[in-house]
């Protein structure tokens, strides 16, 4: 699985501390990962520090906007997502949620580090 800053991926994560083979009475696993692994959500104010000063953290996202159905689109590999590529996309009103396939997404960019820092500070349109 992915992990921020791992070229190796996220390595060993689960241990068994208690385990029923060496005397405990049950088995106990013992889980640690980093809060950058895997598929995951930033709050604002990982990448904004004004938004981080006003307390915009991972617990003042709405749950309920981020789960539910989404529409998958694909855009076409030799455009940038722009507002004339967004129109001619044809979403539908009323969809709430809209995960966007790209050339970034065939090229896997995103497990390369400079490209992702720079994906993630890319100015909201």
């Amino acid at each position: 699985m992915p992990s921020w800053e791992s070229t190796e991926g996220l390595g060993q994560f689960l241990w068994l501390p208690a385990s029923m083979k060496n005397g405990s009475l049950a088995n106990n696993s013992e889980m640690k990962l980093p809060a950058h692994t895997g598929t995951h959500v930033d709050a604002p104010g990982h990448v904004y520090d004004n938004y981080f000063d006003a307390g915009f953290d991972v617990d003042t996202l709405d749950l309920d906007v981020l789960n539910g159905p989404a529409l998958l689109v694909d855009v076409p590999r030799d455009k940038n997502i722009t507002a004339e590529v967004m129109k001619s996309l044809n979403i539908p009103k009323g969809v709430r949620r809209v995960l966007f396939r790209t050339l970034n997404t065939d090229r896997y960019v995103m497990l390369f580090l400079p490209i992702s820092l720079y994906l993630v500070l890319l100015p909201s349109v």
